[in-house]
C-alpha cells in the first residue's frame, strides 16, 4: 500500500539523480547554457523532495534522526 507521496518522492529522488549527472556532464564539456538549465532543474527537483517527503514514509529519514539527536542532548543533559 504505497501512497502517491511516496512515489513522487521516489520519482523526484531519481530526477535529482538525473539532473545532477546532467550538470556535472555538461560542466564538464564547458556547455554553459545547459549546465545552467540544468543547475536550476536540479535545484528545483530537490526543492520538491523537501515539500513532498512530509508526506511520504521518507518522513522517518528526517524524523528518526531528529528525535535521536533530542533524545541525545536531553540525555547529555541530564548527566550534568
Amino acid at each position: 500500500n504505497t501512497s502517491f507521496g511516496t512515489v513522487l518522492f521516489i520519482t523526484l529522488l531519481f530526477a535529482a539523480g538525473f539532473t545532477g549527472f546532467t550538470t556535472e556532464l555538461a560542466s564538464e564539456f564547458n556547455m554553459v547554457l545547459v549546465t545552467a538549465v540544468s543547475y536550476w532543474t536540479h535545484l528545483a527537483v530537490v526543492a520538491g523532495m523537501f515539500i513532498v517527503a512530509p508526506f511520504s514514509k521518507f518522513v522517518h529519514v528526517l524524523g528518526r534522526a531528529l528525535l535521536r539527536l533530542f533524545e541525545n542532548s536531553t540525555h547529555t543533559s541530564a548527566l550534568q
